[in-house]
């Protein structure tokens, strides 16, 4: 009964895929939701929340490219230390700009040779800046200022209509304050 069941909806995902009613779409704008970590010599602080708006425009059939900006939240520490202790005080919430270049290699034109309508899957890079807006005391953290930061995750996105969607991606993220697994959730519009 299992492997019947699986069968059969493997049958429906495959035809739902080559299906003919295909869409061509040359843009696509993402509004997405993430949290990372924040991590300070291996003690972890609180998320920065992330909001972001990605455009990308495609360049040939499996590959687009475009450029990404967000507003993240976080807390601001201040921190008091001596040999061999950290302490760490709350003091505010504070902001940061997120912004870059991004480019992704969707898999499923490589595999088929329609358009694909209701899913994506892809591979995205991600390389640009975080600038954090916390004040300029020595002892805060994290400290103000701009670094560099990339993200490399593979994504999935599932349309409802013909342009509107669903998306995931998981990773890799690497900035100061963070390297390690990443992931972001929201919404896809295709134009």
């Amino acid at each position: 009964m299992k492997t019947t069941t699986v069968l059969t909806l493997l049958i429906c995902i495959c035809s739902s895929l080559l299906s003919n009613n295909t869409i061509a779409y040359k843009k696509k704008i993402d509004f997405t939701f993430s949290n990372v970590q924040f991590e300070d010599n291996f003690i972890q602080l609180n998320d920065i929340l992330i909001l972001q708006l990605d455009y990308n425009r495609l360049v040939n059939d499996f590959i687009s490219v475009g450029g990404y900006f967000g507003a993240g939240i976080y807390d601001e520490w201040i921190v008091e230390s001596g040999d061999n202790w950290a302490n760490y005080k709350y003091t505010r919430n504070r902001y940061s700009a997120h912004y870059g270049i991004n480019s992704n290699l969707h898999v499923l034109p490589l595999i088929f040779k329609t358009n694909i309508p209701r899913f994506d899957f892809y591979i995205s890079g991600d390389c640009g800046f975080i600038s954090m807006f916390t004040s300029s005391d020595k002892n805060i953290t994290p400290e103000k200022g701009h670094y560099f930061d990339y993200t490399l995750a593979g994504g999935g996105s599932i349309f409802l209509s013909k342009k509107f969607g669903l998306l995931i991606e998981t990773g890799y993220k690497e900035f100061k304050y963070h390297k390690g697994f990443f992931a972001k959730y929201g919404l896809t519009f295709r134009f």
